[in-house]
């Protein structure tokens, strides 16, 4: 690794909360060289930086809700990055930030959710981002799917049947779209995923399509009892989501 990369990963390390001396024993470099790169990108260097801390085995074990929601969430919109170690990263829109808040709450974990901003139509958008540098905790998500680069290779996890539901609708919050106005889903991700969704639904995977590399279904038969399977009961969801459905729901004088 050059040091130009490991200005890159020791600024990654700095924002996901390692502390300065750590990074500099990491990547084998001096902490005052590091400090320049954290001061030369123009962030601010805090006090008392403290090393932030996650429960590293909470993906070992699928074995509650939350756990599945999340692994399928993370499944669509997170990623593991190889560097010269395992980091993971979710970025969200800011006004669902609030389920990255409860993912930490029962992972136990004490990371920091902070702003990201991307400039769109000449504008700077505001999203949320958590980054978790801990190497188990990613090995932990790699072994249920969440692999590196896995747009288009990603499998589904071997599951309880009873936690299959709410990691299916974890996948949706995150590359599945319900219409407002209509009795119509639609989700994009691979073929593998798509056929694991589909079959839960109990639903012909003739309904996969396949465009540019990229499969996606848009069902609508059984819609109520789809959505009944995802959210009886359910504890974690997009809230924006799911006043989608129950728009729709309304619409067509049904109730969750």
């Amino acid at each position: 690794m050059d040091l130009k990369d490991k200005k890159i990963v020791g600024l990654e390390l700095y924002k996901s909360g390692m502390s300065l001396t750590e990074i500099s024993k990491k990547l084998k470099i001096s902490r005052k060289t590091i400090t320049k790169y954290v001061k030369e990108s123009g962030i601010k260097i805090e006090k008392n930086v403290h090393k932030y801390f996650i429960n590293s085995s909470y993906f070992k074990v699928i074995d509650s809700e939350a756990k599945a929601y999340f692994l399928g969430l993370f499944m669509a919109d997170g990623c593991v990055i190889k560097r010269k170690s395992y980091v993971f990263e979710i970025t969200l829109k800011s006004e669902d930030a609030y389920i990255l808040e409860a993912f930490l709450q029962d992972a136990k974990g004490t990371y920091l959710i902070k702003d990201k901003v991307v400039k769109y139509r000449n504008n700077n958008v505001i999203y949320k981002r958590l980054i978790i540098s801990d190497s188990e905790f990613c090995r932990n998500l790699i072994k249920q799917g969440v692999v590196p680069n896995k747009s288009l290779i990603a499998n589904p996890p071997l599951l309880n049947d009873k936690y299959k539901r709410h990691f299916i609708r974890g996948l949706l919050d995150g590359d599945g779209h319900y219409s407002k106005s209509r009795r119509r889903i639609t989700l994009t991700t691979t073929y593998n995923l798509l056929k694991y969704v589909l079959q839960a639904f109990n639903a012909d995977i003739s309904l996969i399509h396949l465009k540019n590399n990229i499969a996606y279904f848009d069902i609508s038969k059984n819609y109520y009892l789809i959505i009944i399977y995802l959210y009886f009961n359910a504890h974690y969801y997009i809230n924006r989501k799911r006043e989608s459905i129950l728009a729709v729901l309304h619409r067509y004088g049904k109730d969750m």
